[in-house]
């Protein structure tokens, strides 16, 4: 039961997004959930604390952001040479799976409360990851260091449920040329001029009115009523 569990992760993966997902990946997969699951009930890291729900409403939801990687490069991303930062990760979402999937990649995780800081480094080490920092603050305490301002290649928003702030959160991380990825419903994306070819343009910020944002991928989770888009802003 729970090998058809994982075999049925691999094919939603694969058949969802275009995504292979190898045993080894599946492994750190596997570490990963034990580990919310201990923590989770001690110190209340995660609301969602059944295997499956686990599996695919963290975990999958996540790994959409590789298919959207992926279509921004034309079908081809390794993670090699890139770098990110994942504002507001909790516990580690969307920014660890990704980096499971895309060992090479460059990952800043950025979790102001502290318990959820601690889980964190205490999961790089579990997972063996490399080049995986955690910084605990908030995201605009942590821009202002002019080392962090104007750096990373992307930025990802998975918990930031409001669209215009996200976007104030993450542009400033983004070097020129870099893309900052949203994870959102069609609700929450659309609440201010919603297109549902062309995303929408910021409003009310100045230093943000001109960057539009367009959606890169539509998707539906198992277990999940609504369904979900991932967006982006180029810089």
């Amino acid at each position: 039961m729970v090998a058809d569990i994982w075999q049925g992760f691999k094919n939603f993966l694969l058949n969802e997004f275009g995504i292979p997902v190898n045993d080894g990946q599946v492994e750190l997969f596997k570490r990963f959930l034990d580990e919310l699951l201990v923590w989770g009930k001690k110190f209340n890291i995660t609301k969602i604390l059944e295997p499956v729900e686990i599996i695919y409403l963290h975990f999958a939801d996540s790994l959409a952001g590789a298919a959207a990687l992926r279509k921004m490069a034309d079908g081809s991303f390794s993670g090699s040479g890139f770098s990110a930062v994942d504002v507001g990760t909790g516990a580690g979402f969307p920014g660890l799976p990704l980096k499971i999937l895309f060992p090479q990649m460059e990952l800043l995780l950025v979790e102001s409360v502290k318990k959820k800081a601690v889980f964190l480094e205490h999961i790089i080490g579990a997972l063996g990851v490399e080049n995986t920092t955690v910084a605990c603050n908030r995201a605009e305490d942590i821009v202002r260091d002019a080392v962090q301002r104007g750096k990373y290649d992307f930025s990802f928003a998975r918990a930031l449920k409001k669209f215009d702030e996200s976007a104030r959160l993450c542009l400033p991380f983004l070097k020129n040329g870099g893309t900052a990825l949203f994870w959102q419903t069609e609700k929450s994306f659309g609440a201010r001029g919603h297109d549902s070819r062309r995303g929408y343009r910021l409003k009310g910020d100045h230093s943000h009115e001109a960057h539009e944002a367009q959606v890169i991928t539509r998707y539906k989770l198992p277990m999940a009523d609504i369904p979900r888009l991932i967006a982006g802003i180029a810089q």
